[in-house]
């Protein structure tokens, strides 16, 4: 694959990329996050905070903050639960029966 520089002088490289990285790119990607995250990550847990590695934890790395965010209080709340939200002044909240 050819790639030209996006400023002056506009120079072309050539870079290969080996077939299991492109089909890992191009995949929608993994529940848990890409397994090369999840795998640098959980080994930064365990050698910096030095947490074992068992079944009883694990690291899920995703794109965007806000399905993390919902992923994360589904996983912590029950049904029915109240959650306190500081709100920043350039933020917004939806609240659900348009209050």
């Amino acid at each position: 694959m050819n790639v030209r520089s996006p400023v002056p002088p506009f120079a072309a490289t050539e870079i290969t990329i080996d077939d299991d990285r492109i089909e890992d790119a191009l995949q929608y990607g993994h529940t848990g996050g890409n397994p090369d995250l999840v795998r640098f990550f959980t080994e930064m847990q365990t050698r910096f905070h030095e947490r074992e590695k068992n079944p009883s934890w694990r690291v899920s790395v995703g794109a965007g903050s806000q399905d993390l965010l919902y992923k994360a209080l589904q996983t912590l709340t029950n049904k029915d639960d109240i959650v306190l939200v500081e709100v920043s002044k350039r933020g917004w909240i939806t609240l659900p029966y348009g209050e």
